[in-house]
C-alpha cells in the first residue's frame, strides 16, 4: 500500500500524556489543523484546473469568504454581578466613582429632544 503523498498534509491524534500538565486546547488545534488541510486541498484544486490563475482565485475566494462568513466559534458573554437593584437613570440620573473621583450626571429632561418632543433614548 502507497504511503502519505509528498507535502501533504495529515490530522496526527497528540499523545494525551503530554497535554494533562499544559493548558491547550488540542481539539481547537485540531479542527484548525483539519481546516487548514481542506483549505490546501481547495487552492490544489484549482491549480490542477487552471494552473497557477486557479490557485490565486482559490486563495482569493478563500480569503473573501472568511471575512463575510460568520464564524463558528462561540462568542463569551460578559456578565457582571451587582450588589444592589440597578437604579432608574432617566429619572434618578447616572453616578459612578472612578478610583477616588465622584462623577454624576443629571438625568435627561424629557422635553429638550430634537423636534420638541422628547430626548431620544
Amino acid at each position: 500500500m502507497p504511503g502519505p503523498r509528498p507535502n501533504s498534509l495529515a490530522v496526527v491524534e497528540p499523545d494525551r500524556d503530554l497535554d494533562d500538565d499544559l493548558d491547550i486546547d488540542v481539539a481547537a488545534i485540531i479542527a484548525e489543523e483539519a481546516a487548514a488541510a481542506r483549505r490546501k486541498a481547495a487552492i490544489e484544486a484549482g491549480r490542477r484546473r487552471a494552473g497557477t490563475t486557479g490557485a490565486v482565485m482559490a486563495g482569493i475566494m478563500l480569503a473573501i469568504s472568511d471575512i463575510y462568513e460568520p464564524s463558528n466559534r462561540d462568542e463569551v458573554a460578559v456578565v457582571s454581578e451587582a450588589s444592589g437593584e440597578p437604579g432608574d437613570i432617566h429619572t434618578d440620573g447616572i453616578g459612578l466613582t472612578v478610583g477616588e473621583l465622584d462623577v454624576w450626571s443629571p438625568p435627561v429632561d424629557r422635553t429638550d429632544g430634537p423636534d420638541g418632543g422628547g430626548a431620544v433614548l
